[in-house]
């Protein structure tokens, strides 16, 4: 996929996260959301820039970040869980205290994915 894509989109999802996140806790949820899939895009742009395939698929991305980063899969594994949580549960609400370990795993993530 066309790296500018992917980092249009990155910016755009970062702005759109940052005017939710300025709403307060009506749209932490979304907020949350938006964090994993940065993170998603930017997992499958370091793995074309090193000549793999993106991962088809959560399950699959989640193998690739076990094996290939793993110090941050915790961070992976739980910023996964909270946004399905957001993202497909009926009536969840984020707490403040998850939205807060959400934005911890988030900037763990992109610390350690190598861009290049």
């Amino acid at each position: 996929m066309d790296r500018g894509w992917r980092l249009l989109q990155i910016e755009h999802d970062r702005e759109s996260r940052e005017v939710l996140a300025k709403a307060g806790s009506r749209f932490r949820d979304w907020v949350v959301v938006m964090m994993f899939y940065e993170v998603v895009i930017t997992l499958d742009g370091c793995a074309e820039a090193r000549g793999m395939p993106a991962p088809q698929g959560h399950k699959a991305r989640r193998s690739v970040v076990g094996r290939h980063l793993p110090h941050p899969a915790e961070q992976y594994n739980a910023l996964y869980a909270l946004s399905l949580a957001a993202r497909y549960y009926d009536g969840y609400a984020v707490t403040e205290n998850e939205g807060r370990r959400a934005a911890r795993c988030h900037e763990t993530l992109l610390r350690n994915i190598p861009v290049q």
